[in-house]
């Protein structure tokens, strides 16, 4: 990534999508974002399907994903995300309580780019999506702060 590259990645606006079946939880992810001092505008969804229109018509900088859901599962929804080229690339980070032990031959870590158990700490979130966002994207805190210097 060259210079510019870097600078217009630190300075834009990210996009994250939540998806999660519990309305109480989308409203706590919401919430994390909006107060981590992150440039983040945040959509929530409550279902894989509604996941996958909201990507297709905006896509995404960063999901958000439970796997737990009814109707079409997180797994279904990271295979659809990695398989259409508007969000192939786009980072996933996995919030479940599943015990990714069970999973065969860790097949969730093809298609995703981390994951963290429910319940988590706050500053563990918050950490997490900062990274893929850097990885991704080249966001970088302490360079967005001394941008914000007059």
């Amino acid at each position: 990534m060259n210079e510019q590259e870097f600078q217009s990645a630190g300075s834009r606006r990210f996009r994250a999508l939540v998806v999660d079946d519990e309305r109480d939880f989308r409203h706590l992810m919401n919430m994390f974002l909006r107060r981590s001092g992150m440039p983040i505008d945040v959509a929530v969804v409550g279902s894989g399907a509604d996941a996958l229109s909201h990507a297709r018509s905006d896509p995404p900088d960063l999901v958000l994903l439970d796997i737990m859901m009814p109707e079409m599962d997180g797994f279904e929804v990271c295979r659809r995300l990695r398989a259409d080229y508007r969000t192939r690339a786009t980072p996933i980070l996995v919030l479940s309580a599943l015990d990714l032990g069970a999973e065969p031959n860790g097949a969730l870590f093809d298609v995703v780019d981390d994951y963290l158990a429910k319940p988590f700490e706050r500053a563990e979130f918050i950490s997490r999506v900062r990274r893929l966002l850097h990885r991704a994207y080249g966001y970088d805190d302490a360079v967005e702060a001394v941008r914000a210097v007059p």
